[in-house]
């Protein structure tokens, strides 16, 4: 992300399925919306959040073909 600081509404906005809070444990967590079972991921910080969204959804895309090339065999 460029352009300054990271926002929880910059994330919102680059990631539309993930909702962004920050829990009463005063780390940031970040959820996609209607997931069943839940995907989360958490960080102390914004930008910290940003990059494990990125893990996450890297490899949620991994397992996706993975299971794709499975199911061809």
């Amino acid at each position: 992300m460029t352009n300054g600081e990271v926002t929880k509404e910059k994330i919102e906005q680059e990631f539309p399925a993930w909702s962004v809070f920050q829990g009463v444990d005063r780390r940031w967590h970040a959820r996609i919306r209607g997931a069943v079972p839940p995907v989360m991921v958490h960080d102390d910080d914004l930008l910290g959040l940003r990059e494990e969204i990125t893990r996450k959804i890297s490899q949620l895309d991994e397992e996706g073909w993975q299971a794709r090339q499975g199911s061809t065999i």
